[in-house]
């Protein structure tokens, strides 16, 4: 369903969070609402048949030219694949934000039909934090923000949801088969644990904090420009346990700066929350599907 009109009858009626001020730094509870209203989507956006491809195995001239203009760079997973390179930002987040406010249309499930608002828990944070990686989202913000720039949400191999059990498997996961070149890596950077290479928490589980993205120059790979697919800020993906709505679990990938740094914080890092789940390490990369 096209939803520009009604998107901007709301923007016009005040519908939509006012950007004058989008500062807000400080901490959130684990699940929050906000009160700003976003239009439903009856249905995903259409999404090309892609297979599931090893990271290595494009050369020029022989891959679509992946999605570009809003939110981070894309790099080639396969021929028909890309993945964003980094976490989403909060400056490409604050765009998203603002599209919105303009009467932009929103693209989200049914299942997220409990969700009224694209901002943050507290707010987009001040341009100070610019290259941080946005935080504070749930599941339907980040769903809806990829479709906005053009992307999708992470999935299985031909853009679908992942099988909520099947999140490790190279060969149902692009999330996955990018972190662990295709399954033959357990870590974005190689085979053997790391333990100053992507940012974790101190070996006791205390937490550390969230850092720009970019910044941990260990913390890239399995593909050549891809960072902190371990640590930083969890991303999630679209893999959930049911389509109930906003207390089913969904997949958040990646491992965060709260996480212990050991051998445990690798590609197959499980954690899931509900789908309406906001904190402060709940952030997002999309992934694009190529025809």
């Amino acid at each position: 369903m096209v939803l520009a009109a009604f998107a901007a009858a709301a923007a016009a009626c005040g519908l939509f969070p006012d950007l004058s001020d989008l500062g807000g730094d400080g901490g959130a509870p684990t699940d929050a609402t906000s009160n700003d209203v976003i239009s439903q989507d009856g249905g995903d956006a259409a999404l090309a048949d892609a297979g599931m491809d090893a990271p290595n195995d494009v050369s020029s001239g022989d891959a679509a030219a992946c999605p570009s203009g809003q939110g981070p760079t894309m790099i080639h997973v396969g021929p028909k694949t890309c993945i964003d390179s980094t976490e989403v930002t909060v400056a490409q987040y604050r765009a998203f934000v603002q599209a919105v406010d303009g009467g932009a249309p929103i693209t989200q499930p049914p299942e997220c039909a409990f969700n009224t608002t694209v901002m943050p828990y507290n707010g987009v944070p001040g341009t100070s934090k610019d290259n941080n990686p946005i935080a504070q989202i749930n599941w339907c913000q980040a769903y809806a923000f990829c479709a906005w720039a053009g992307k999708s949400l992470c999935g299985g191999p031909d853009g679908g949801a992942v099988p909520f059990g099947s999140f490790a498997l190279s060969s149902a996961s692009l999330w996955t088969n990018a972190c662990t070149n295709n399954g033959a890596q357990s870590y974005p950077y190689g085979s053997s644990f790391d333990a100053g290479a992507c940012n974790l928490g101190a070996a006791d589980g205390a937490a550390g904090s969230v850092l720009p993205v970019t910044q941990k120059a260990g913390c890239v790979g399995a593909l050549p420009g891809l960072y902190d697919m371990v640590g930083n800020i969890k991303e999630w993906e679209n893999s959930c346990s049911g389509t109930a709505g906003a207390a089913d679990d969904c997949q958040r990938r990646g491992s965060g700066f709260d996480e212990a740094n050991d051998p445990n914080g690798n590609c197959n890092w499980p954690e899931t929350d509900t789908r309406d789940h906001q904190s402060y390490t709940s952030g997002v990369r999309c992934c694009a599907y190529l025809p």
